[in-house]
């Protein structure tokens, strides 16, 4: 039989000195330091460190988010999120023609994905079709409060020409959203 034994010497404690970001373009600060969570003060734990990377890369907003640590002799330690952030605006379009009914149709969507610097999305949408026109506002506000939990809200207006008569509707909707996932963690 082997006896083993081990003696563990506890080294000095590390706390966080700093936190920056870099790479940001469209981003506030403040919504960066918000969904990081990370503190001065607070004990260095490499777990509380990639959290807060997931927590930003979850934003959807970041393509790549890595971390960089620089420990000083003072026992405290700066971290550094580098970000690459994804293109912000998006723009679609399309255009139809139908031999049939010799009509053009078209469509132009147009999203901002970092709406206010604040990781929500603002999107307009408009088709067209010469008895049909629909123009559509929506926004997604991610999650709340640093909740799993969104709030998503839609307007929208059509004008439906039929026969000579005319219908116009306004419509709209608003509505929390989440995903399973998180529900089955937070009960």
């Amino acid at each position: 039989t082997v006896e083993v034994r081990y003696e563990i010497t506890r080294g000095p404690s590390v706390r966080v000195a700093a936190v920056g970001f870099e790479g940001e373009r469209w981003t506030r600060p403040a919504q960066l330091e918000r969904v990081a969570g990370l503190e001065p003060g607070e004990p260095y734990q490499n777990a509380r460190i990639e959290e807060a990377r997931a927590r930003l890369f979850d934003t959807g907003v970041f393509s790549r988010v890595t971390t960089r640590t620089d420990r000083e002799a003072d026992g405290t330690a700066r971290v550094t999120f580098s970000l690459t952030e994804r293109p912000r605006f998006r723009i679609g379009y399309g255009v139809r023609w139908e031999n049939e009914v010799n009509q053009v149709s078209a469509v132009v969507d147009f999203a901002d994905n970092n709406f206010l610097g604040r990781a929500m999305t603002l999107g307009l949408r408009g088709l067209y079709e010469s008895n049909d026109q629909i123009g559509r506002a929506y926004l997604n506000t991610g999650g709340l409060f640093g909740t799993a939990i969104s709030v998503e809200a839609y307007a929208q207006a059509r004008r439906f020409v039929e026969e000579g008569f005319v219908e116009d509707s306004r419509e709209g909707a608003l509505q929390l959203a989440t995903e399973y996932a998180q529900i089955r963690k937070t009960f």
